[in-house]
This record gives C-alpha cells, sequence and structure tokens, in this order.
C-alpha cells in the first residue's frame, strides 16, 4: 500500500491523490463489503459515495486536471493503493483480526519481507547518509503514527463500525489536511476549497446513516 501510493505521488501531482486514493477506498469498500461480507448497498449509501467522489474533486480543484497523459500510471497506483486499503477493512473485519493483532501483523511480516529487500538491493548507506533529526522524523511519523496508530485506529473503526462504513472515512484526508494547513503552513482553502470540504462532510455523514432495516432502502 505505502509503496504503491508513493509511487503515484511521483507519478501524478498531489491533487490527483487526494482524490483518487480516497476516492477508490469508498468505492471498493462498498463493493468488497457487498461481495466479501454480504453487505447491503442501499441507495443512501451509493448516494453517499457519490457525494463524497464530488467533494474531492471540488477539493482537489483546477490541480485534479493536471497532469496529462503521463500521469495515469500514477492515478492507477493511486487507485490500487486505494483498493489495498479498502481490502485491507473488509479481510479485518471478515477475519475478525483484532486491530493490535493487525498491528503486529502488518508489522512483522513487512519487517520480514522488505528490510533484506532493501538491503539487498540499497544497503544501508541511504540511512547513514541521513541526519539524525531526520530519521528521528521519520521513525516517529511514518513508524509509530503511520504504521502502528493509524492502523490500530482504523482497525478499531473497522471493529467499531463496519468495514464499508470506515472505508469512507478516509475520504476526511483532504479536508483534515486542509485544515490543518490554516495553522500550521499558514494556507487559507478558497471558498472552492471549503464547499468541496463541506460537500465531502455531507456525503461522509449520509454513508454513515445506518439503513432502517424495516425500510427497503
Amino acid at each position: 500500500f505505502v509503496l504503491a501510493s508513493a509511487g503515484g505521488f511521483r507519478l501524478a501531482p498531489l491533487s490527483h491523490g487526494a482524490v483518487v486514493q480516497p476516492g477508490a477506498i469508498t468505492v471498493a469498500g462498498l463493493a468488497l463489503g457487498a461481495l466479501l461480507l454480504g453487505d447491503r448497498v442501499t441507495r443512501g449509501r451509493l448516494a453517499g459515495a457519490g457525494v463524497i467522489l464530488a467533494g474531492l474533486a471540488v477539493v482537489a480543484g483546477p490541480g485534479a486536471l493536471a497532469g496529462g497523459a503521463a500521469s495515469l500510471g500514477g492515478d492507477a497506483l493511486f487507485a490500487l493503493a486505494g483498493a489495498m486499503w479498502a481490502a485491507f477493512a473488509i479481510l479485518s473485519r471478515r477475519w475478525a483480526v483484532p486491530p493490535l493483532a493487525g498491528v503486529a501483523i502488518i508489522s512483522v511480516l513487512s519487517a520480514a519481507v522488505y528490510a533484506p529487500l532493501h538491503l539487498a538491493t540499497a544497503g544501508v548507506g541511504g540511512l547513514l547518509a541521513q541526519s539524525p533529526a531526520t530519521l528521528l522524523q521519520q521513525a516517529v511519523v511514518q513508524g509509530l503514527l503511520s504504521g502502528v496508530l493509524a492502523v490500530f485506529a482504523f482497525g478499531r473503526a473497522v471493529e467499531l463500525l463496519g468495514a464499508a462504513r470506515a472505508a469512507a472515512l478516509p475520504a476526511l484526508v483532504p479536508v483534515v489536511a486542509t485544515l490543518a494547513g490554516i495553522p500550521i503552513a499558514g494556507e487559507l482553502p478558497t471558498l472552492f476549497q471549503i464547499a468541496g470540504l463541506a460537500v465531502v462532510t455531507a456525503g461522509l455523514l449520509v454513508t454513515q446513516t445506518r439503513p432502517d432495516p424495516r425500510q427497503g432502502d
């Protein structure tokens, strides 16, 4: 997932990742939930997913149209990464994997596979060339926050909300990133982006509404 996502950012603009990847997670979560878990895909959830996709496109703005044909490979990697994350949510639910156990499994297996491969192909020179501050920053952000806390929190969300509903939550990533950019980077969102954030939030609320079992929708 991380390799596919990072590879997408090397080929396509940042705004594409803000649209394609969360959108793929939402759509794949609905589809895989119906296929593997028997979740009912209601008109309300389909409508909510459509609203989320529209809102993500608005948030990305004109940048979503940038990049040309050369960025199609990056978009494909974003879509693949999104489908992978959705599959993780669905299979965690299907196999009833506890969140903490999921973190342990992912961390150990990833290290067992990737660390020897990296050492055999790239060695340790790249790591030793970095400053201690950079290594510590990456250890905290990529290792602790992204590799442990994010996986645990998402696994817990799957456990509490169900896989399909939890798969819609990554649509909040561009919303949170845009809002966090105000105090951290001093970047104020445009009225266009604010409208997109509101649309994404509205669509997310629709997907989180549990259908009434007495109704056909």
